[in-house]
């Protein structure tokens, strides 16, 4: 038989073979897909997924695999010794973690404010409403391929769904740099390299801490008086 997408496949959420070609199939478990619904989303969608038919299977083998197979969800036993290396997919769970993370938690939203809805004509770039993503992460969507705008413009057009409220989450930052330098109203903590070629346009209010290596170029518009 061909290797080919099939036309009449629809996920669990509706959703084509074709909805699913810019998107990494093997991490739809990241947005809820089971083992059983990632399996039949290749097997149906060879081409989408870019995933050769018949090397993504259902069932283990009888025989022992000479590489270690990768697992989605957790062994059920605890392991005696930890890994060599880091996980590259972070572990989901349910329970708080005992220790804070080092980014902020949005909280959850409560859809209560009339100015902070759901933008109902809203569609994602997996052809999702905002009610579609109401069961995800909308934050964790980028284990799939949504790009940084794709879920700042999620999250915006969604916060009930999302439940992050309106103005919480920050805009990714630009890809290319400011062209007017930012001007800080704070001094450098390291000194600079050399000396400025011009003198300052806002002199400092008070002296430098430590004694100049070189001599002024300038004399001083005020002499020190002598002591």
């Amino acid at each position: 038989p061909e290797c080919r997408d099939d036309p009449t496949y629809s996920s669990h959420l509706g959703l084509s073979c074709l909805a699913h070609a810019r998107f990494d199939c093997t991490a739809m478990h990241a947005i809820g897909y089971s083992n059983e619904d990632m399996f039949l989303l290749i097997d149906s969608c060879p081409c989408s997924c870019k995933i050769r038919c018949g090397v993504w299977t259902r069932e283990p083998s009888a025989l022992p695999s000479m590489t270690p197979t990768m697992s989605f969800p957790p062994t059920g036993t605890r392991s005696n010794h930890p890994s060599n290396v880091p996980s590259t997919s972070p572990s989901l769970s349910l329970e708080p973690s005992t220790t804070p993370t080092s980014t902020p938690t949005y909280g959850t939203y409560a859809c209560n404010d009339p100015s902070c809805q759901d933008n109902v004509s809203y569609r994602s770039p997996l052809q999702l409403t905002c009610a579609g993503h109401g069961r995800f992460d909308c934050r964790n969507m980028h284990a799939i391929g949504y790009s940084p705008d794709d879920i700042y413009e999620l999250i915006t057009a969604c916060p009930c769904s999302c439940s992050i409220v309106c103005g919480s989450f920050p805009p990714p930052p630009s890809d290319a740099p400011s062209i007017p330098p930012t001007i800080s109203t704070r001094p450098s903590l390291s000194p600079t390299s050399g000396p400025s070629a011009l003198p300052s346009r806002h002199p400092s209010s008070s002296p430098t801490v430590s004694l100049s290596n070189e001599p002024s170029v300038l004399p001083s518009a005020k002499p020190s008086e002598m002591v």
